[in-house]
């Protein structure tokens, strides 16, 4: 709560006791009660904006206001002087001053974890266009296809504007109640996110050049959607530029301030063609991924900000989920990409992993709910999904097969425990404490965790540091299992 949020709900909680007891009778007394409601009340409005989780706390205001006026018109009343009706009283206003508090602790604003690099982290920004590809999602107008990216990069500077997490909240919150069914006073608040970056800062000149990351987002998701990682990469010395993928995202919004919804058509919700429908719009996907490795070279050459800072040499890539996919199709066909993380992604896409396993070093994380077997799944949960038990089964036999040479070669299967799909986002930064009760876990130690592990992978290949994190023998942890088997030969 901030400060005078917390001062109305002190204000109006202690009058509303003195009122039941008697205290506050005169006129001049009741005036400066409604003095202090319209007055704190104001300076909430102004300097913080009236939200949905203080309305428990605002209507104990109305309530305040209410009877103060009907004390003040009239004089003399009669006092409450049955003992029950008093303890009565006292217990709504007690009940009432918990909800009033508990709402807000509940849906805070989200915030994120100090940044632990050396480096502050700037971003800004690009809108490009593809001349070589048509969009998809507009085949009558032969426009050629247009997306996003924001890139948050280190910098010494500690001075200017903090970048907002949205430019514009409205449209999210519009579009994540429409294909989602997120509730809109969930999101609401997302224009009141504070990140840890500062906008259109300069490059820190700490090292002549900087590996790239280039990040891919979950279907339905959108560029920034995991700040909580991109910028702690930033922070630790990488430049990271985070996809968005028009009207496969949620929205996207473009320089103009036009804005881009998902396209329904893109919805996949026959399970028995799931597989064959995503492998074909993955390739949309890729195709992205590999422009923005193109405009990544142009950046190298023209961009004043960029230009001979962007080590070429050492690109990693990391999606969740649908994005996940992407960036090992991207690992499978772009020399460019020299390491790749898949974020609980199932491994749509036409390339599959070889048998013996990827030459490239790949990590996979997966959230233990996302690779349950058949007999975990309830009747509601089949019925949610839209597939009877036998569809559900032919789609997990193939899930597992796609997923069977992960950890071969060297490589890496992390699977984190008490976690699900979105637990890979800042989704669940919405409510924590509410979030973690239902996962039976603490939302921002997994964070941690990815953070983690995602930064030893990346440091390593890229790096060229020792490991630390997955320098461990396969095995179940406290808080994960990891699967590793070694290279052939060693």
């Amino acid at each position: 709560m901030q400060l005078f949020e917390v001062l109305l709900f002190l204000f109006v909680w202690l009058v509303l006791l003195l009122f039941t007891f008697k205290k506050l009778e005169s006129p001049r007394q009741l005036i400066l009660v409604l003095s202090g409601v319209v007055i704190i009340t104001s300076l909430h409005s102004i300097f913080e904006g009236l939200r949905w989780q203080m309305l428990i706390t605002y209507l104990m205001a109305v309530v305040v206001s209410e009877v103060a006026i009907f004390r003040l018109i009239t004089r003399p009343r009669k006092k409450i002087s049955k003992r029950w009706l008093k303890l009565i009283l006292s217990g709504l206003i007690l009940v009432s001053g918990c909800l009033a508090l508990a709402v807000p602790w509940l849906f805070q604003p989200i915030t994120f974890a100090d940044l632990t690099g050396t480096y502050h982290v700037g971003t800004l920004s690009y809108q490009w266009t593809d001349p070589n590809r048509l969009e998809d999602a507009l085949p009558e107008t032969k426009e050629p296809r247009t997306i996003m990216v924001k890139v948050w990069y280190p910098t010494d500077e500690t001075e200017g504007e903090t970048a907002p997490y949205f430019e514009k909240s409205e449209p999210f919150s519009k579009s994540l109640k429409e294909v989602m069914g997120v509730p809109s006073f969930l999101t609401n608040d997302l224009k009141r996110v504070k990140t840890r970056s500062l906008a259109s800062v300069s490059l820190s000149d700490d090292k002549q050049q900087y590996p790239v990351l280039v990040f891919s987002h979950g279907f339905m998701g959108y560029e920034n959607q995991n700040t909580f990682q991109l910028e702690e990469l930033a922070s630790q010395g990488y430049v990271v530029v985070a996809i968005n993928h028009t009207y496969q995202s949620v929205a996207s919004i473009f320089l103009d301030g036009s804005v881009h919804y998902f396209d329904q058509r893109y919805q996949a919700t026959d399970v028995t063609k799931m597989f064959e429908k995503m492998d074909a719009l993955n390739e949309i996907w890729l195709a992205d991924s590999r422009f923005v490795l193109d405009k990544i070279e142009e950046l190298n050459q023209q961009d004043p900000r960029f230009s001979n800072h962007l080590d070429l040499a050492n690109i990693g890539m990391f999606g969740h989920s649908f994005g996940g996919a992407t960036t090992l199709q991207a690992l499978l066909v772009d020399d460019r990409v020299k390491a790749g993380i898949n974020m609980d992604g199932a491994l749509y896409g036409e390339e599959r992993i070889p048998s013996t396993g990827l030459t490239k070093p790949f990590l996979q994380i997966s959230a233990d709910q996302s690779i349950k077997p058949l007999e975990e799944y309830t009747d509601q949960e089949l019925k949610a999904a839209g597939a009877s038990r036998s569809e559900q089964a032919a789609f997990l036999n193939e899930f597992q097969a796609r997923n069977q040479s992960v950890p071969k070669n060297g490589n890496y299967w992390l699977v984190l425990k008490n976690s699900n799909h979105l637990s890979f986002s800042d989704f669940y930064l919405l409510s924590p404490q509410l979030f973690g009760v239902v996962l039976n876990s603490d939302v921002r130690q997994t964070h941690q965790l990815v953070n983690h592990y995602t930064l030893d992978f990346f440091d390593h290949y890229l790096k060229n540091k020792p490991l630390t994190y997955l320098n461990q023998p396969s095995g179940e942890y406290d808080l994960y299992s990891l699967r590793t088997e070694k290279k052939a030969g060693n």
